[in-house]
C-alpha cells in the first residue's frame, strides 16, 4: 500500500487515503482497466469442397471404361449421356466426401451391382449401389 501511496503521491495526489480513494485515483492516474467489447457472433462461412484433380482423373476413367465394357450389354437407343452423368456425379461426390476411399468404393459398388445385374439378368436396383458403397466404408 506504501508503493501505491508514493506512485500518487509523485503523479500529484494529495489524499484522501483510505484503500477505495486510493484505488480509483489508481485507476484515473494510470491506464483505465479495459473493458471487454461485445462482438457481433461469427457467421459460418460455407465452404466448397474441392475434388482432388488425380481423383477426378480416376472418377474418369473408371466412367469411360465402364460404359466401354458394357456398351454390349445394353439395348439399342441406351442413354449413355444420361448413365455417364450419373456416374461421374456418384463418383465425383464420393471423393469429395470420402478421399481416395469413397472414389475406390465407389468404383467397387458400382462394379459389384454390375456384375449383380449380369447374373440375374437385370432388374437389381441402382439403390444397391449405395447400399455396397457403404458396406465398403465400413458400414457409415
Amino acid at each position: 500500500m506504501d508503493e501505491l501511496a508514493t506512485e500518487l503521491t509523485r503523479a500529484g495526489y494529495s489524499g484522501p487515503w483510505d484503500v477505495t480513494s486510493l484505488l480509483v485515483a489508481y485507476d484515473r492516474a494510470s491506464a483505465p482497466t479495459p473493458t471487454s467489447v461485445p462482438t457481433a457472433t461469427p457467421i459460418p462461412v460455407h465452404t466448397r469442397a474441392v475434388l482432388d484433380p488425380v481423383l477426378m482423373t480416376r472418377c474418369s476413367q473408371f466412367v469411360i471404361d465402364f460404359l466401354a465394357a458394357g456398351a454390349t450389354y445394353v439395348r439399342p437407343g441406351f442413354d449413355f449421356s444420361g448413365l455417364f452423368n450419373a456416374l461421374q456425379d456418384g463418383c465425383r461426390s464420393a471423393a469429395i466426401d470420402r478421399g481416395a476411399l469413397g472414389e475406390n468404393c465407389y468404383e467397387f459398388a458400382v462394379t459389384r451391382w454390375f456384375r449383380a445385374n449380369l447374373n440375374a439378368a437385370g432388374g437389381v436396383s441402382p439403390s444397391t449401389i449405395d447400399a455396397l458403397y457403404r458396406v465398403c466404408l465400413g458400414g457409415s
